[in-house]
């Protein structure tokens, strides 16, 4: 049975035009509006002799016309998701799980010239790094002016890039919100609380629907970011179908007492993540175009603040997985009423993962599940640029299972295939087969997104669970009825090398450094014969031999299933310094500490005999510190722990 083969590398010409088919229009630059920084075409590298399949080039459009007849050419593909119950043909690699593309590199040219840019290589700020207690220096607390042994921050993907949160303190003051729509601050002394004010998000600003997500701190100012919804009134005189915007509210906290909402930006879609770097906060939206089969009767032209997000604006990578709309949208500190740049990556996200100088956009392609689609793009002074677009076999777990490291991006996937030393090289023999099995993969890429070395085959019929970088050594955890943590040597990232890998019972969906030479794992307990999950596990391993990693302790909670903080490190907090872990589960809060590397549980706070109730918000109930007091915040309380006495207080309600 015959294969579908897709061409996926394209370079620009020096002409710079780029056609696919009938149906793909021509990319170029015709101006761009005030406000709004101009975009130069960049180039990735091509593909390496058949190893990977990629789109080389991210190409932006030069008109509405030519984005409006793309997009009804991936609307089209979308109907030939399987050609005679074929997937992407692809050339038996020897336990390689990176798509190859046996067809040669094109360029494509035109009589139509457009201004092309010399490729530079990105400026790599920083790298993913941690201080010596384990503790990530978070970038609020720098802002402020206090150390950052005096109160705790919000627990960071990377340590140099910012992260909103529902809640979060400078020292001396603690900001929340609550219910989706006030933010509260209160003046924290030791045990004791004093609600300051209560405000209203967005009052007064615009007749949104607002559903407030999370803020940023930065001295006196508060950035608040909501999922908003309204309708607008037609010209025929009715109201329009609900909108959905993702919307950042500026506030002046100078008297902490009367917030000031300084001013408003928004931009169309669903919220789905943000950044904060250098002054700049990064707007990540999700917008589904309507393509009918006239520009007229289509919807395919997101706003932000209310005027047209401009042609040129849209990148689309050579393979579009999705039509559907990811809008990153650049706001900075000091305009924080208009947008420095505006860029629509047509493809969408299903994940992301945000270093000190790139962003990295992650999508399951819908043509095939088990393939999928990285682009990056760069990011600096609050402009966006795309930079390469990568096809993988495999999917990635989490944002933790990416990490660039001296300008290469490391990756960890989980991939299906079959017994034997080939893998899909006979792939449609019978796609019923039930003879898959699962296979993780580690693929080291360069700035362009090209390959630099694979490990294949690793943990077979198992899958990753969770995995942290630190500097050139990946750890990961593989489960199926135990828990393997592996250990690789990155250091040379043309040949990457497994140095162990040692099996325990359970899992750790998290993973955090603790210390020096002390990782803990967040995860669950399970039976080893059949991989049932037992209970909550917290374990401590000892990493100072990569090569025999070893578990010091572990303290397990028998009977529970399901903890929310296990799936969003944001929840937990864990600080070396101050020797205090703790998240919050079940309507109660948990306090551990290490000693003698012995992980030992402290306190459990059961809210609910102080008449803490948390709803349906309490999965969101955090726990931060200043100084020696813990402070558990919910949804409508606050209650203060003295972290050397272990004594609670009386609660802040609100």
């Amino acid at each position: 049975m015959k294969k579908r083969s897709v061409k996926r590398i394209l370079t620009l010409s020096l002409t710079g035009i780029l056609t696919l088919g009938t149906a793909m229009p021509a990319f170029a630059y015709a101006g761009r509006p005030a406000g709004l920084a101009a975009k130069a075409v960049r180039r990735g590298s091509a593909g390496g002799e058949g190893k990977i399949s990629t789109a080389g080039s991210m190409y932006y459009a030069e008109s509405y016309e030519a984005l409006f007849r793309r997009l009804k050419a991936i609307k089209e593909e979308e109907y030939f998701i399987y050609d005679d119950y074929g997937v992407y043909e692809e050339e038996a690699l020897e336990d390689s799980y990176v798509m190859n593309d046996s067809s040669p590199v094109e360029s494509y040219t035109s009589s139509q010239s457009a201004k092309e840019s010399s490729p530079t290589s990105p400026i790599y700020a920083a790298e993913s790094t941690y201080d010596a207690t384990g503790a990530e220096s978070g970038i609020a607390g720098a802002d402020t002016g206090f150390t950052s042994e005096d109160y705790s921050n919000t627990n960071l993907r990377d340590a140099a890039v910012d992260e909103a949160d529902i809640v979060k303190t400078d020292g001396r003051y603690i900001y929340m919100i609550v219910d989706q729509s006030d933010l509260i601050i209160a003046k924290a002394e030791g045990m004791d609380l004093q609600l300051l004010n209560r405000t209203k998000i967005g009052e007064g600003k615009n007749d949104f629907t607002r559903n407030i997500q999370d803020f940023y701190l930065d001295k006196d100012r508060l950035y608040v970011i909501s999922s908003d919804s309204g309708r607008e009134m037609t010209e025929k005189g009715y109201y329009s179908s609900i909108e959905n915007y993702t919307s950042l509210y500026t506030y002046d906290i100078t008297e902490r007492e009367n917030p000031v909402l300084m001013a408003a930006a928004w931009q169309d879609g669903y919220y789905l993540e943000s950044r904060r770097k250098d002054g700049c906060i990064y707007l990540f939206s999700s917008w589904y175009p309507s393509v009918y089969d006239t520009m007229e009767e289509s919807s395919f032209i997101p706003r932000c603040n209310g005027e047209d997000i401009p042609a040129e604006s849209f990148c689309i990578p050579e393979s579009a997985s999705s039509r559907n709309y990811l809008i990153t949208g650049a706001v900075k500190a000091d305009a924080p009423d208009s947008f420095s740049d505006i860029d629509v990556f047509v493809s969408g996200a299903d994940n992301f993962y945000v270093s000190p100088s790139s962003i990295y956009v992650m999508n399951v392609d819908w043509r095939n599940a088990d393939k999928t689609e990285i682009t990056r793009f760069s990011y600096l002074d609050g402009e966006v640029e795309g930079i390469a677009d990568v096809y993988i076999k495999g999917e990635v777990n989490d944002s933790f299972s990416l990490d660039e490291y001296q300008g290469n991006l490391r990756v960890l996937v989980n991939y299906f295939g079959f017994y034997g030393d080939g893998i899909l090289s006979d792939f449609i023999a019978d796609i019923t087969d039930q003879s898959w099995i699962r296979r993780n993969a580690l693929v080291i890429l360069d700035e362009n997104l090209q390959v630099i070395s694979t490990l294949t085959g690793i943990a077979r019929d198992e899958e990753i669970r969770s995995a942290r970088f630190m500097g050139d050594t990946a750890y990961f955890v593989t489960f199926r009825n135990t828990d393997p943590l592996f250990s690789v040597d990155l250091s040379d990232p043309a040949s990457p090398v497994i140095l162990g890998e040692l099996k325990v019972s359970g899992f750790s969906s998290y993973l955090h450094p603790y210390g020096e030479n002390r990782m803990l794992g967040f995860g669950y307990e399970a039976d080893e014969e059949y991989g049932r999950t037992t209970g909550l596990k917290l374990s401590l391993f000892d990493v100072s031999d990569k090569a025999d990693v070893r578990e010091l302790s572990r303290n397990v909670i028998n009977g529970i299933t399901y903890c929310p903080a296990m799936n969003d490190y944001k929840l937990i907090l864990a600080d070396a310094g101050r020797n205090v872990i703790g998240f919050y589960c079940e309507n109660r809060y948990f306090i551990y500490k290490v000693e003698n590397d012995e992980i030992l549980r402290e306190k459990i706070i059961d809210m609910l005999e102080y008449d803490l109730y948390s709803d349906y918000y309490g999965n969101e109930t955090k726990g931060l510190y200043i100084a020696d007091t813990l402070y558990i915040c919910g949804n409508a309380y606050i209650l203060p722990v003295n972290l050397v006495t272990l004594e609670t207080g009386t609660a802040l309600t609100f």
